[in-house]
């Protein structure tokens, strides 16, 4: 489901794209998903996800978390259909994102 969605918003959307991906494992090979994005930036801080979506880079990490907190970030979808394994408390729903 993921995957779908992520695949949509690398269409022409006005007004949003698609700035980072976050799963619980990273592929040790890291392939820009198909699309619009030519690289693709490995990211462990709110910094450096910051850094990544104002250099136009696209992100991924593995913790959710960072896109949450990200100033830049103003959508976040939570998309993997397993709610079980969603961060536990206040922390829930925080999986993929995207940003105006």
């Amino acid at each position: 489901m993921g995957r779908g969605i992520a695949l949509q918003f690398l269409t022409p959307l006005v007004g949003m794209k698609l700035v980072a991906i976050a799963n619980r494992t990273l592929p040790t090979r890291r392939e820009p998903p198909p699309g619009r994005i030519d690289s693709v930036t490995t990211v462990g801080t709110v910094a450096q996800l910051e850094s990544s979506i104002d250099s136009g880079r696209f992100a991924i990490t593995e913790n959710a978390i960072l896109l949450c907190e990200a100033g830049n970030i103003d959508v976040v979808i939570e998309a993997t259909g397993e709610i079980e394994l969603a961060p536990s408390g206040d922390e829930g729903d925080r999986n993929g994102s995207m940003s105006s």
